[in-house]
């Protein structure tokens, strides 16, 4: 894919539209459940009572944005269906999403803690030219994003996208031209991403998942679910921390670059967290 071709169909300032489109998927095609999860998406909620129509109703009304509520409801109710939240655990699980996402912890230290592009060549063979990070980004996806289903390699693909771009502030002239002094510079103003990247990663993925189940949304709405996946994504790094990050003397075991490790292993802790009804 050429940088004109990426813009076009990744940009930030279009994120909303084409993804409240189901552009990864496709609005109410139910694509879990072609993709293997048995579902039979949610386009029937709409009319129906309870959270997903409340979600739904805010369209209809003025054109709000769904309430935080109604959102992180519908988002969990999607993880209901019969065997989403196992298809879900599969996708994290796959060894494309686990390589590219054990690849950002390399990553983050090569962008926060040096300001020299020289390291990041030496390891990716990217030059610190226009479009380094853009080029970086494809180089760390066709490392990964190999063999498998087509579902794994397209998350996989995603997230690193939606982390990248959000790393430089959703600046996707800096992303896609900007040269090493550049990213250098808006990464260091968005240090809080590479802080937390398990939770940017995570949160990519439940969202790019939750929004190919999800009929067509409209901007507010599609921006409803990226928030709401966002705290999802946050609830289980939390319950990872709380129940298998240390040992029972206090000692920590695992690192957060084992969470999509754990979250293979430990398939019914996860499935049950994406599952939980929270509180907003």
């Amino acid at each position: 894919m050429n940088h004109k071709d990426f813009r076009q169909s990744t940009t930030p300032g279009k994120w909303g539209a084409k993804m409240g489109t189901g552009s990864f998927g496709g609005g109410g095609s139910g694509a879990l459940g072609r993709a293997g999860s048995g579902a039979g998406g949610v386009a029937g909620f709409a009319g129906r009572q309870g959270s997903a129509g409340n979600f739904f109703d805010a369209r209809k009304a003025d054109g709000r944005a769904p309430t935080p509520s109604d959102s992180s409801a519908l988002l969990r109710e999607t993880f209901a269906q019969r065997n989403v939240a196992r298809f879900v655990q599969q996708v994290v699980s796959s060894d494309q999403v686990r390589g590219c996402y054990e690849e950002f912890f390399n990553l983050a230290v090569l962008l926060t803690q040096q300001h020299d592009w020289t390291a990041l060549q030496h390891k990716y063979g990217v030059t610190a030219d226009s479009g380094c990070l853009a080029n970086l980004a494809e180089v760390i996806a066709s490392a990964h994003v190999v063999g498998g289903r087509e579902i794994h390699r397209e998350i996989a693909r995603s997230a690193v996208l939606d982390v990248l771009l959000a790393a430089v502030g959703g600046d996707d002239d800096v992303f896609l031209e900007g040269n090493a002094t550049a990213v250098f510079d808006s990464v260091s103003k968005h240090r809080h991403v590479f802080e937390s990247v398990s939770s940017h990663f995570l949160a990519s993925v439940i969202n790019r998942l939750a929004l190919r189940e999800l009929p067509a949304l409209n901007t507010l709405e599609a921006e409803a679910i990226r928030l709401s996946s966002v705290q999802r994504a946050d609830r289980i790094i939390d319950s990872f921390e709380r129940t298998w990050q240390y040992a029972p003397s206090g000692e920590k075991q695992l690192s957060h670059k084992q969470l999509l490790q754990t979250i293979c292993q430990q398939g019914e802790w996860f499935e049950n967290k994406l599952r939980e009804k929270t509180k907003t």
